[in-house]
């Protein structure tokens, strides 16, 4: 797989969503999406894109080692910011759950998000020829 297609916000934002179900009391309440927002909402270091792929039953996986100047921006206007292999994207996001972000439509899953950590994933499934898992670690 040729990296330089990888586009972060088309990828990153993959169609995948999944989330929590909560039944009376017997699971702590989720996180507000407007508390989720707002730990979001600062500048992140890409650490790495880790990208998982099968196609016609061949696996690929291949990780690529963000540099000190690519970033992504998520602003309270509710504007992702990125600059990710020489390009600048702006694009829109919202909260959809505490575990669920969309960024243009399409949706990743929020597998960790801390004062200095955020983990998004994506999965992409391209019909009976395979998927496509994408993991962005991101840090601040």
């Amino acid at each position: 797989m040729k990296l330089k297609h990888l586009h972060l916000p088309v990828i990153l934002f993959m169609l995948l969503g999944i989330a929590s179900c909560q039944k009376d009391n017997e699971f702590p309440e989720e996180e507000p999406t407007d508390s989720i927002a707002n730990k979001i909402q600062h500048k992140w270091k890409i650490n790495f894109i880790a990208t998982n792929s099968q196609f016609a039953g061949v696996n690929n996986q291949v990780t690529y080692n963000g540099t000190p100047d690519e970033y992504v921006e998520f602003r309270p206007d509710k504007k992702m910011y990125t600059y990710f292999r020489s390009t600048y994207d702006t694009s829109s996001y919202s909260i959809v759950s505490n575990k669920v972000i969309s960024i243009d439509n399409d949706q990743a899953t929020i597998q960790q998000l801390t004062d200095n950590s955020l983990i998004l994933f994506s999965r992409d499934n391209t019909d009976i020829f395979g998927y496509l898992e994408v993991t962005y670690n991101l840090s601040r």
